[in-house]
């Protein structure tokens, strides 16, 4: 616990101490969380930080909405990536990077609903309770902090995708690479994604048929 205390502390600084920290858990140290259709024509990526009030509003309210209109529709491929905005929610992604890909997501969706809660309190105590509901046994956690390449690959995302759209703010959508940035309610949201499926069905029937 002292460790990833102090790894922790290290993200709140921001300095290299974590990264420098002895790996734990290597096997597939980073995926993505993808939901829906991973063939589906219309792509929505949504950039979060796990500390952001917006981004918890928007879970909370828009992404149910959206879920059920076209994640759940197979209409869309939905992409959730981490975007911290500090060392806590760094942490958070962290975490959810390293519990059972299947749950990864809904790990997320936990700590967006218990924010004010895990965030408030000394944030090492939500992410062990959250990431043991989530499938971690006790000490994985403490482990998975203290993954160095989980870290440094979450990183190294973070700022392609900061070099690719020039994020300003989050949440930040893109669909199929046009930016919707901010708490975006759902009936702003659901007519881009309309259009671009009215796009890639146009799109689908102008190309030849293969003979």
């Amino acid at each position: 616990m002292l460790k990833s205390a102090l790894v922790l502390s290290a993200l709140l600084l921001g300095s290299s101490l974590a990264v420098a920290a002895e790996p734990q858990m290597s096997e597939k140290p980073f995926h993505e969380f993808e939901l829906g259709n991973p063939k589906a024509k219309v792509t929505v990526i949504e950039y979060a930080s796990l500390t952001c009030p917006h981004c918890a509003h928007f879970q909370a309210e828009t992404y149910p909405q959206l879920k059920k209109a076209y994640i759940d529709t197979g209409k869309i491929r939905f992409l959730y990536r981490d975007f911290p905005l500090d060392g806590i929610a760094m942490a958070g992604a962290v975490v959810a990077r390293c519990v059972d890909p299947k749950k990864g997501h809904k790990l997320v969706e936990i700590l967006f609903e218990k924010q004010r809660d895990w965030v408030s309190h000394p944030p090492l105590d939500g992410l062990h309770t959250y990431g043991k509901e989530a499938g971690l046994a006790d000490g994985e956690v403490d482990k998975c902090l203290e993954n160095k390449e989980l870290l440094k690959t979450l990183r190294e995302e973070q700022e392609r995708s900061e070099q690719k759209y020039n994020i300003q703010a989050t949440p930040s959508l893109y669909i199929n690479d046009e930016e919707l940035a901010g708490d975006v309610p759902f009936d702003e949201l659901a007519p881009v994604i309309e259009k671009h499926l009215k796009l890639a069905e146009a799109g689908a029937k102008a190309a030849p048929k293969k003979k």
